[in-house]
């Protein structure tokens, strides 16, 4: 997935504006402009319980992202079965680790963040997002409802800051004696409140837009569990063939450096003093 920012209408305010939209960006606790702060802000969700919390626990995220955890008859979350897992799971509470929780939006969240890849595209403003599963198809599913997801949190937080903006401005006018100060932040007030009716517009994004959506790569990005146990077991072979090999010589060489001592020795004994 490759996002860029969006722009929204009011981002490029005239010079004599500029000192009031400062001001108010401060009062109303953070930018008013966008732009790169949103994907900064966008790729910080993404890895944030503030994001995975907004996601139904039983949903199908969930249960795709852990299905070996989630048993489809009885609808609910059980320990993961199976020799191992279970060998496992005893050998992580007896060092004292945390007994088996179901799945929930902390733990989603530190998934996402070993797994997720942020790249800029080239020079440009541009993001590429990509993701490491061995699921490709639910990999598409999930950067699409994250970004969705973390947009939606940006939209709120923004139009919150839009409207304690526009209270500034409304409260700011009635102090303003001149009349070219007056239009312009007439202006302002009237652009604010069409930001407002974008950021309602719930088909419109707000943090960035999608300029290359999710997609299967020809190559994957890491190794699957099968090429991973494929390489392991050829480092293997080749480690004990190695040491076929060069462990008899090994040997030899250390019995000869540990014999020799016992030469010079004998021989020093053998020298008359």
């Amino acid at each position: 997935m490759v996002v860029a920012p969006a722009t929204m209408p009011g981002q490029n305010l005239p010079k004599s504006l500029m000192g009031l939209s400062s001001a108010a960006s401060l009062l109303t606790g953070g930018s008013l402009d966008g732009g790169d702060s949103n994907l900064e802000r966008l790729q910080q969700l993404l890895i944030s319980p503030v994001l995975t919390a907004k996601l139904d626990p039983n949903g199908p995220i969930f249960r795709q992202q852990y299905a070996g955890e989630w048993n489809a008859e009885q609808g609910r979350w059980e320990p993961p079965s199976g020799a191992v897992a279970s060998t496992r799971r005893a050998i992580s509470e007896l060092l004292g680790g945390r007994p088996w929780q179901p799945p929930g939006p902390a733990r989603l969240a530190t998934d996402l963040k070993s797994a997720l890849l942020f790249a800029p595209v080239g020079k440009s403003q541009m993001m590429r997002i990509s993701i490491r599963t061995p699921k490709p198809q639910f990999a598409v599913e999930l950067l699409t409802v994250l970004h969705k997801a973390a947009d939606s949190i940006i939209r709120e937080q923004q139009k919150r800051r839009v409207v304690a903006y526009l209270d500034y401005l409304n409260r700011s006018l009635p102090q303003v004696a001149n009349s070219e100060n007056r239009t312009a932040i007439t202006g302002l007030v009237v652009e604010q409140q069409r930001q407002l009716m974008t950021l309602s517009a719930d088909n419109v994004t707000f943090a960035s837009e999608v300029v290359e959506p999710p997609s299967i790569p020809y190559r994957p990005i890491g190794l699957g569990p099968l090429a991973v146990l494929a390489i392991s077991i050829l480092v293997g072979l080749i480690a004990g063939l190695a040491g076929v090999v060069y462990l008899p010589e090994a040997l030899l060489v250390f019995r000869r450096q540990r014999s020799q001592p016992s030469v010079l020795i004998a021989a020093a004994r053998k020298k008359p003093g």
